[in-house]
């Protein structure tokens, strides 16, 4: 009997084994926190890990030796408070955690007079120590012109190259080819297995934090020859809702230029060389919203964004459409922490993305009569990415994480609009319509 389990155990290894071998979509934050005139560790100091909007993301005690960790922590950029007894408070601004790294900090704390309460703001630049590869948050990522996808935040890093078209862009990084480079969403490789080319779109509205990585990556990351993106979705705020709504055209905004007819009259005038298309037009919308699942219960969130575009090329029968969506949901129990064992509360993440794209390419050849209208190519793609991940800080030495999940993309390349072939018109035995 025992053989038998043993038998079934080893199976259900080799088989889960490879499913759950996923980057890390989480940071980590650690140190040790002394007396600034003495240079003694202070033991059982509070440090609690607050974000922007003034809400506390986790928090813990130090130790004995005054060190300090903290794990499962969404990438972005926090203040560190420090209290003791007896000691001002201090405040660390601006720490950067980033995904499946671990970020170093060494505050030290002043001796405080009964009377004060006032706090000491420092910042981290003299004792912090981390990761040389930064991630680019949503922030960031929003305040840098020309980013609307995972691909031009790619392209901002040096070594990168696009050597694809506007429907589809293909990255070559440190002169590797586009199958040598790994993209992870949540910790799911987006790969397509076929082409070994990213099979994922995500915008930038859903995007908590990306990180490429271009060398010294872990044997993880199996096929990545070149480089690493590490994607990590939005979570919503226990704290409040937050939205965003967004919405980008060029209609009735044509580059024309000013002419005067034979009476001296001026008219705007469409150059038909620049613009041959009439109908070329550029909409896309983005709506975002994130928060709490019931009011007031901040241990269930959630975020959903989606947009919609649709674009006219130059060029006659040369457009776009997609629609896009990304939802994630977090829940994490309340449990009270041990100050000396550590740990914490299990988080489960349910997080998921869809996106179908589909476009037709200018062909020149068939660009007479209604070759292009009746017969030109159309490209289909689509791709979805469900999976869960349990997350759980045992003790401050032992933490597991789970992440179960599957990743669909198709492409389809056909003519006539995506006829099926025993539809397509027949040239010499059947005479077409026109």
């Amino acid at each position: 009997m025992k053989r038998s389990m043993l038998g079934i155990l080893t199976v259900l290894a080799v088989l889960l084994g490879p499913a759950m071998v996923f980057a890390g979509t989480k940071g980590a934050l650690k140190g040790q926190v002394r007396d600034l005139q003495t240079g003694d560790p202070l033991g059982l100091v509070a440090v609690q890990l607050k974000t922007k909007d003034g809400g506390t993301a986790d928090y813990t005690y130090a130790d004995a030796n005054g060190k300090f960790f903290i794990s499962n922590i969404i990438p972005g950029i926090y203040d560190v408070e420090l209290y003791l007894m007896g000691y001002e408070p201090s405040i660390i601004k601006d720490v950067r955690i980033t995904s499946d790294q671990t970020t170093e900090i060494y505050p030290k704390m002043s001796t405080g007079k009964a009377i004060t309460v006032a706090g000491v703001t420092v910042t981290p630049k003299d004792f912090l120590t981390g990761p040389d590869e930064k991630g680019k948050t949503q922030k960031e990522i929003r305040e840098t012109a020309g980013v609307r996808e995972v691909g031009d935040v790619v392209l901002l890093e040096p070594g990168t190259v696009n050597v694809g078209g506007a429907n589809s862009q293909e990255i070559h990084v440190q002169g590797g080819r586009t199958n040598e480079l790994v993209t992870m969403v949540d910790g799911i490789n987006a790969n397509d297995p076929v082409t070994g080319q990213s099979g994922v779109y995500i915008d930038r509205s859903a995007i908590q934090e990306i990180k490429v990585n271009t060398g010294n990556f872990n044997a993880q990351y199996g096929n990545a020859m070149s480089g690493v993106i590490n994607i990590v979705t939005r979570e919503g705020s226990g704290k409040k809702y937050t939205g965003t709504l967004e919405y980008e055209t060029d209609g009735g905004i044509r580059f024309k230029s000013l002419e005067r007819d034979e009476n001296g009259k001026f008219y705007l005038y469409d150059d038909p060389i620049k613009y041959p298309n009439e109908d070329m037009f550029h909409h896309k919308g983005t709506v975002a919203l994130g928060g709490p699942v019931i009011p007031g219960y901040e241990n269930a969130t959630f975020f959903l964004s989606g947009n919609i575009l649709e674009h006219e090329n130059r060029f006659p029968f040369s457009d776009r459409h997609r629609l896009n969506g990304t939802l994630k949901l977090t829940w994490k129990p309340t449990v009270k922490i041990d100050s000396v064992k550590g740990g914490g509360p299990p988080k489960f993440i349910l997080a998921g993305n869809y996106s179908d794209y589909w476009y037709h390419s200018y062909v020149h050849a068939l660009s007479k009569g209604i070759w292009l209208e009746e017969f030109g190519p159309r490209t289909h793609r689509g791709d979805y990415r469900v999976n869960l991940q349990v997350n759980h800080p045992i003790s401050k030495k032992f933490i597991y994480n789970v992440n179960i999940g599957t990743f669909n993309t198709h492409s389809k390349q056909s003519y006539m609009d995506g006829e099926h072939y025993n539809d397509f018109k027949q040239l010499g035995r059947q005479q077409l319509s026109w």
